[in-house]
């Protein structure tokens, strides 16, 4: 799913950037 890449790739650049 596309959504979910999405999903999973804004919380790991959150991780980043915290």
């Amino acid at each position: 799913m596309l959504t979910f890449s999405l999903l999973v790739f804004l919380f790991a650049a959150n991780l980043y950037v915290c």
